[in-house]
C-alpha cells in the first residue's frame, strides 16, 4: 500500500481471506496486480469458503437463511427501490428465471433497434414475471430457458463439503457450499447444468454450423469465467460468443478453441469498427484500428 501498488479495498479483501487461509496471501497479492477489484473479490471469497469446515458451512447457511429479507423504499426521485437477501440456492433460481426472461427482452429490443443496459432489461423482466404481462411467452414464467449452472469438483459434491483446493460455484452467484448445490439439485424450479471440473473434459467440444450447442455454452462459460475477455472490461451479462481466431465464414465450424466470450459493446467494435481480440485464453489483447474511437464506446453499461 505504501508503494501505491495496492488499494485500500484490495488490501481489505486480501486481509479477510488471509485471516482464514494465510497460505493464500501471496497468490492474492499477485492476483491484485492482474485482476480488477471484482475479480479479486471473487477469488478472495473462494479462499474464505474453502477454508471453512463442513460445520462452518452449515452455520453460515443457517445465518443467511435467518436474515433473509426483502425491503423496499423510494429514492429522492420517487423511484421504487428493492433490496433482497436470499440463500445462495434460492438466489440462483431467482436469477436464472430473471436472466432467462431478460434475454427475451434483449432480443425484442434488438429487433426494434433499441439499445439499453442489461440492468434495464432485467428490470423489465422482473416486472413481466411478477405481473404476468408481456413477454414472448405471454407473461408466463419461462421454463426451458431458466437454467442454473453449477461448477463443482466431483469430490466436493460427493463428500458434501468443499476442500481447500476445490471449486464449488453457482454461475452469477459465486462460491457456495456443497450443501447449497445439493439443495438446488433436489429442487424443481430450474434446470440444473452441473460441470464436474475434475470429472469431464470440456475442451474438445466442436460442432458443425454457426450455432453454439448447450454443451459448448457451458464449456466456454467455465473457461472464460463468465466474463467478457477484453482486458479491463469484465462484463458478465448478455455475453456473446465470438469466433476470434478464424471467422466462421472461413472455418465453417464452431469449436471451443475458436470461441471467446465478449460483451455486446466490444463485439460490435470487433464486427463493425475494425477492432480485434487476439492472443488466446489467458493472453488476450484488444487491438484497435489505426484511428481510435471516442472513449465513451468502452462504457459497457
Amino acid at each position: 500500500m505504501r508503494e501505491g501498488r495496492l488499494s485500500r479495498a484490495q488490501a481489505e479483501e486480501i486481509t479477510k481471506a488471509a485471516a482464514k487461509d494465510p497460505d493464500a496471501e501471496r497468490e492474492l497479492l499477485e492476483l491484485a496486480e492482474q485482476k480488477d477489484l471484482k475479480g479479486l473479490k471473487d477469488r478472495a471469497r473462494q479462499v474464505r469458503h474453502r477454508a471453512a469446515s463442513r460445520q462452518d458451512e452449515a452455520t453460515r447457511f443457517r445465518q443467511i437463511a435467518q436474515r433473509r429479507a426483502l425491503r423496499s423504499w423510494s429514492d429522492p426521485e420517487g423511484a421504487l427501490c428493492l433490496q433482497v437477501r436470499l440463500t445462495p440456492d434460492a438466489g440462483a433460481r431467482v436469477l436464472a428465471v430473471i436472466d432467462a426472461e431478460a434475454d427475451a427482452v434483449f432480443e425484442e429490443a434488438r429487433r426494434e433497434g433499441r439499445r439499453e443496459s442489461y440492468e434495464a432489461y432485467r428490470a423489465d423482466a422482473f416486472v413481466r414475471l411478477l405481473t404476468g404481462t408481456g413477454g414472448s411467452e405471454g407473461g408466463r414464467r419461462p421454463k426451458a430457458r431458466d437454467q442454473v449452472l453449477v461448477l463443482v469438483d466431483a469430490e466436493a459434491l460427493v463428500r458434501g463439503w468443499v476442500g481447500r483446493a476445490e471449486r464449488c460455484e453457482l454461475a452469477g452467484v459465486g462460491s457456495v457450499s456443497a450443501a447449497s448445490v445439493r439443495r438446488i439439485m433436489g429442487g424443481e424450479h430450474a434446470d440444473v447444468n452441473i460441470v464436474m471440473t475434475k470429472a469431464k473434459d470440456v475442451v474438445s467440444v466442436c460442432r458443425l454450423g454457426r450455432l453454439i450447442s448447450p454443451e459448448q455454452r457451458i464449456a466456454i462459460t467455465v473457461r472464460d469465467d463468465g466474463r467478457c475477455q477484453v482486458p479491463g472490461c469484465g462484463a458478465t451479462k448478455n455475453l456473446e460468443a465470438h469466433h476470434w481466431n478464424e471467422p466462421f465464414a472461413v472455418c465453417g465450424t464452431t469449436s471451443l478453441d475458436n470461441l471467446v466470450l465478449v460483451c455486446p459493446r466490444h463485439h460490435d467494435l470487433i464486427t463493425y469498427e475494425g477492432w480485434a481480440l487476439e492472443g488466446g485464453p489467458g493472453h488476450w489483447q484488444f487491438r484497435g484500428p489505426p484511428e481510435a474511437p471516442p472513449e465513451r464506446i468502452f462504457d459497457t453499461g
